[in-house]
């Protein structure tokens, strides 16, 4: 089975749950795994939510995209193993 080190949730999913049940079962099945949250509903009470819920991290997609990248390109520098992530284009 697939165990990724990071995954990247968009909130708005069919089915109505915003993606919190997609996040519960990847916290079951891949505890080990970073989610980081991208949204375009930045709002506090959806990003409290979800970090509450498990999510290390959640990003506005509007306006922190560039903070996410960032995010996702230091957990790649950081694994002993070197994951590889390229670095963020300018």
């Amino acid at each position: 089975s697939l165990h990724p080190d990071v995954v990247v949730l968009d909130v708005n999913l069919r089915g109505g749950d915003r993606g919190y049940a997609v996040l519960r079962r990847l916290a079951q099945r891949c505890p080990d795994s970073e989610v980081i949250v991208l949204s375009n509903f930045g709002w506090g009470e959806m990003r409290q939510g979800f970090l509450e819920g498990g999510a290390a991290a959640y990003f506005d997609k509007a306006f922190e995209f560039r903070k996410a990248v960032h995010w996702i390109a230091a957990r790649a520098a950081a694994e002993p193993a070197g994951v590889g992530a390229a670095p963020p284009a300018r």
